[in-house]
């Protein structure tokens, strides 16, 4: 391979073996957000998103012979529009490591997620973005999202 050639990155389903992986991707995700917590951990992800009634999918990516080093991951569950009366395709995560960007890999796991929202009868892909985080904004935008709404919360328990 040459210099400044990139190897292939492969988007796939997570899956168990992964769990490490995604807790540390979305713990790093959480510091870059100024969240702090390292409320992900591989049993969490494993019983949350791999257990008999998963609370969430997630789509992982690497680079083919790289000891499963996942280098960036897609955390999604489904929401209902009762206005469309659809089904809806929530990204609650999507972060690439800091080594990785750059390279397409966001853009390549957000396409991958608005495929499998098509091909199940989803009638839209939606994802929270902070109202100050600008360049994701932009990112987003030129992907065909668009604002629609304020995405308000309340929290219900405390943080593990």
């Amino acid at each position: 391979m040459s210099v400044g050639q990139t190897q292939p990155i492969e988007i796939r389903p997570a899956r168990a073996e992964d769990a490490a992986e995604i807790a540390r991707l979305a713990n790093a995700l959480d510091l870059h957000e100024g969240l702090g917590g390292r409320v992900f951990s591989e049993g969490r992800v494993l019983r949350d998103g791999f257990g008999p009634d998963p609370a969430f999918g997630v789509l992982v990516a690497g680079r083919p012979g790289e000891d499963g080093r996942v280098l960036a991951y897609l955390l999604w569950h489904w929401a209902y529009d009762t206005d469309r009366a659809l089904r809806k395709f929530w990204v609650s995560d999507i972060f690439v490591a800091e080594e990785a960007r750059g390279q397409g890999i966001g853009r390549a796991l957000l396409k991958r997620a608005e495929a499998m929202a098509r091909d199940a009868g989803a009638g839209s892909i939606a994802l929270p973005v902070r109202e100050d985080n600008l360049a994701a904004i932009r990112f987003y935008e030129a992907l065909g999202f668009a604002g629609k709404a304020v995405l308000m919360e309340k929290g219900l328990a405390p943080l593990p």
